[in-house]
């Protein structure tokens, strides 16, 4: 963008000036950052949180009240006027059934599952997988699988050590079952899907190409490329947590697969604030699990950043993105994402292990509700 390239051309329209064609822009306005609030409020604010007083909205509830820790309360606006068409996603038709809306926050997810299982409560937002079958089996309640969320992967330090070698991180890959892993993460099948896309099938930039290299495992190739990489058994560091026991859980499946092929593997255990404090030097580790959206733009996911710890530098890499993120036909975009998505089974910057779904709880006389990754209560009533 130019400087100063964001301008109010009059009372209602916005003007945005680049310095070279974009074909992401209205994905970059469609995510929740992209807020818009009159400019005495972000001045008065600045850089600090907007206090409660400040707080504004265009939809069909209105901030009422919050108690830090305890309890948010929104309230119908009956001021809003609801647009005539049919509801689409977030855009549409929204009509406020409910007259108050409360949020409490409830860290411990087995509690607030509970709570919904009791009647306390009518939704929850997160949910501990182990609780599925209860949630299942309870009458009186509904699990909501949310599709797409999320996708896991293993990435290697491509700066300094073992990884900088392509052979091995290709080796690695070809040494456990992708299902296997999903499981061992997330714990049933069902919250889990196979895909080799960069984005997930349910969106419009999920891509099938080189789905058989994704799918592929095998022991007897992954030992041909050690020896041939000239690896004499030299520890490979993988940096993890129990925080995130899904973190853990695949680390600990993948490292078994790791040592049959002949590779030793010392899982390093810590605090999450300590993964992400190691994560950003390369001489303290080989590889680290992470999780990424399913639902973004590939252009705008994190390793493309050659800074991104893992740092995979490539020209090709950076070319690609670049179409990407300037293309706005979408047959031409989908054909750069599919390069993109070659480039990636190529090259093994990382690798992918699938995807998840998240899982939330919900009231069965609760109606209308419609499951997203995140959650609206517009067009919500209770039975």
């Amino acid at each position: 963008m130019v400087e100063n390239g964001i301008k109010a051309k009059d009372s209602s329209t916005v003007t945005m000036d680049f310095k070279e064609p974009t074909g992401v822009l209205l994905n970059f306005l469609a995510e929740i950052e992209a807020f818009i609030m009159p400019e005495d409020i972000a001045t008065s604010a600045g850089k600090d949180k907007l206090s409660d007083d400040k707080l504004i909205g265009t939809g069909p509830y209105m901030f009422k009240e919050h108690q830090v820790d305890r309890i948010i309360r929104l309230v119908r606006y009956d001021g809003y006027q609801a647009r005539e068409e049919a509801t689409d996603g977030l855009t549409g038709k929204k009509v406020a059934y409910a007259d108050e809306i409360q949020i409490f926050p409830v860290p411990d997810v087995t509690v607030a599952t509970n709570g919904v299982i009791t009647g306390q409560y009518h939704f929850a937002t997160t949910v501990d997988n182990d609780q599925f079958d209860m949630l299942k089996n309870d009458p009186n309640c509904v699990p909501v699988i949310v599709k797409p969320s999320g996708w896991l992967l293993v990435n290697y330090n491509k700066r300094k050590g073992l990884f900088a070698d392509k052979r091995l991180r290709q080796a690695v890959g070809l040494s456990f079952d992708r299902q296997e892993a999903l499981i061992a993460a997330y714990g049933r099948k069902e919250l889990t899907q196979l895909d080799p896309g960069l984005a997930a099938p349910e969106t419009v930039w999920g891509c099938q190409v080189s789905r058989d290299i994704y799918l592929r495992k095998d022991p007897e190739t992954a030992k041909a490329l050690l020896k041939e990489a000239g690896y004499n058994g030299q520890v490979v560091r993988w940096l993890t947590t129990k925080e995130y026991p899904y973190h853990y859980n695949t680390a600990a499946y993948i490292k078994q697969e790791m040592e049959a092929i002949g590779m030793k593997v010392e899982l390093v255990v810590s605090d999450w604030a300590t993964v992400v404090q190691r994560r950003a030097n390369p001489d303290l580790y080989e590889m680290i699990i992470v999780g990424l959206s399913s639902t973004a733009h590939p252009a705008t996911q994190v390793f493309n950043d050659k800074e991104w710890p893992g740092w995979w530098d490539s020209a090709d890499k950076d070319q690609i993105v670049a179409r990407m993120l300037q293309e706005s036909d979408p047959a031409k975009s989908k054909a750069a994402i599919a390069d993109y998505q070659r480039l990636i089974y190529s090259d093994f910057p990382f690798t992918k292990i699938g995807d998840s779904y998240a899982l939330q709880a919900l009231r069965k006389e609760v109606q209308g509700f419609t499951t997203t990754n995140g959650w609206t209560f517009f067009n919500v009533s209770l039975a």
